[in-house]
C-alpha cells in the first residue's frame, strides 16, 4: 500500500504480492479524522474508508453490496 500525492490530489496505490500492477484509488473525501478514497472500475473493492478516532483506527472496503470492516487498536 502506498499513499501519494499526484497533480495535488491524493491517491491509493493496492498491490498483492501476486499482482505485478497496483491499483489506484483516488482520494474523495479528506477530512482531519477520515479519508476515503475510490475506484468505481474494478469489481471489488470500490471504496476503501479510514478513520481515527484516537487509540482506535477503523478500516472499510467496500462495493456492491458488500462492506468489510476492520478495526485496530494501539497497543500500550
Amino acid at each position: 500500500m502506498q499513499l501519494s500525492k499526484v497533480d495535488n490530489a491524493w491517491q491509493l496505490a493496492i498491490k498483492s504480492p501476486q499482482e505485478e500492477v497496483a491499483t489506484l484509488f483516488k482520494n474523495i473525501q479528506l477530512t482531519k479524522e477520515e479519508f476515503t478514497f475510490e475506484n468505481p472500475d474494478i469489481e471489488f473493492p470500490n471504496i476503501i474508508n479510514y478513520i481515527n478516532k484516537g487509540n482506535t483506527f477503523y478500516a472499510s472496503v467496500s462495493g456492491s453490496d458488500m462492506n468489510i470492516k476492520f478495526e485496530f487498536k494501539r497497543l500500550q
